[in-house]
């Protein structure tokens, strides 16, 4: 019985880790590695301090940046990361190369999650694995690419939602791995990304016993919740009241408030489908980028009722993220962010909150193949289907032309698309026109 649990997740492991290698095969030889900041201070600083603990001294200083500066001082040095220990226990040299490997590694780690957190609402290790997958061609994981801190963050957001899962209120073994997730969470993410993760994990937790509420007992857990996350902050206490401590002397924080704010426009959900640099070819896109598969999100119709009141937390923290990144909203969470300063320190709120609106379209297109794979749907629901999709995309289509976000160069590539809807549309009408033909449709 218990080989029959284990089995399936160790395919879709093996299944995510060839998929993984062949994005990155070229990262595993050495053969490429990330641009920009990413071989600069994102590389040297943890080279440094892990080169200098290997050779028996304690890096209180950066000598060679900005004149010099105390290390704890720059929150993105990763001091506090447990895997960077890893290194300086093992004394494995920390090279570029290896800088890559860490950050790959990483991508595959948040796919895991994905997998974990996908099965734990639909509990279908097929369509986990089609979300999982989906997850290792997340834009903001190539767009952002020079940025290995938040890479990090990109990675641990879907462990922190599966270990806060509760499910009908009730408190599970996994939930104790919440502040381990935590703890590295804060550690080794960007500093935006904490505060929109701990904010939007506060919600998630709020919501799941607002969804399954039973008093007194949800109550109980919902505490122990907040006390499991609140027990994380303490295990990350030495780099927050460090960073704290240290922040009056980094330029940034005295003039955070005069920056230019990145928000997400209408146009940013185009993200969603397009390549960012078709949609932003004129400004900086690695802020941006989600890019969910187009393939997977053809099944997002399909999700059943049942499914969809199970990721009413997941939309809380989407519909919360949504109203914190998007410029539409920014007179009013514009009033949140001076009632409480710690939300004014996101410079990026498009980048920092934008993983969880993809979490949660991702998901219900995941419930989609799971819907699916559950039960056969009648002739007249896949004719249902392939009209909604059809009028969507041909629509978005439309809109795309319209507002001309798209090169000329893929407007042949978008009338192929137009084609495509029309031949779908007429497949599901001959499926709709016999009976016989439901289960091959």
């Amino acid at each position: 019985m218990r080989l029959k649990r284990i089995l399936p997740f160790g395919l879709c492991l093996l299944g995510l880790l060839a998929v993984h290698l062949a994005i990155f095969h070229d990262h595993w030889l050495g053969r490429k590695w990330f641009p920009y900041d990413f071989p600069a201070g994102y590389y040297a600083i943890v080279a440094y301090w892990v080169t200098s603990l290997q050779s028996g001294e304690w890096p209180q200083w950066i000598p060679y940046q900005s004149m010099g500066y105390p290390l704890l001082m720059n929150p993105q040095a990763g001091f506090f990361y447990p895997p960077f220990w890893a290194f300086v226990v093992l004394r494995i040299p920390f090279t570029l190369h290896a800088a890559v490997v860490v950050q790959i590694l990483h991508v595959l780690f948040g796919s895991v999650g994905v997998l974990l957190l996908c099965n734990e609402f639909f509990g279908s290790w097929l369509a986990a694995e089609c979300g999982a997958v989906a997850f290792l061609f997340f834009g903001g994981v190539y767009t952002n690419a020079e940025h290995a801190d938040i890479i990090r963050g990109f990675a641990w957001v879907p462990w922190l939602l599966w270990a806060a899962r509760l499910g009908e209120s009730r408190w599970r073994l996994r939930n104790l791995f919440l502040p381990l997730f935590v703890a590295c969470f804060i550690t080794g993410a960007y500093t935006g990304q904490i505060i929109a993760g701990l904010f939007l994990l506060a919600v998630f937790v709020a919501a799941e016993a607002l969804v399954s509420w039973r008093f007194p007992s949800g109550l109980i857990v919902l505490g122990k919740q907040f006390a499991l996350i609140g027990l994380g902050v303490l295990l990350a206490s030495a780099f927050l009241l460090t960073g704290a401590a240290l922040a009056e002397g980094l330029t940034r924080s005295r003039d955070v408030h005069s920056l230019r704010l990145t928000w997400m426009t209408g146009k940013g959900l185009f993200d969603l489908v397009f390549p960012s640099n078709l949609i932003h070819p004129m400004e900086d896109y690695s802020m941006y980028g989600m890019q969910l598969p187009v393939v997977l999100l053809l099944f997002a119709p399909l999700i059943e009722l049942r499914f969809l009141k199970r990721l009413l937390p997941l939309f809380a923290i989407a519909a919360a993220a949504s109203f914190l990144c998007f410029q539409v909203f920014a007179p009013a969470s514009g009033f949140l962010r001076h009632v409480l300063p710690v939300f004014a320190l996101s410079r990026f709120p498009a980048a920092d909150y934008r993983e969880f609106v993809y979490l949660a379209v991702l998901l219900v297109a995941t419930g989609g193949v799971a819907s699916l794979l559950g039960s056969w749907y009648n002739g007249w629901k896949v004719f249902a289907l392939g009209t909604f999709v059809t009028a969507s995309f041909g629509l978005l289509v439309l809109a795309c032309l319209q507002h001309d976000i798209a090169p000329s160069s893929v407007k042949p590539f978008l009338n192929l698309a137009k084609a495509d809807m029309l031949i779908m549309l007429a497949a599901a009408s001959v499926s709709a026109a016999s009976t016989r033909w439901r289960k091959p449709a």
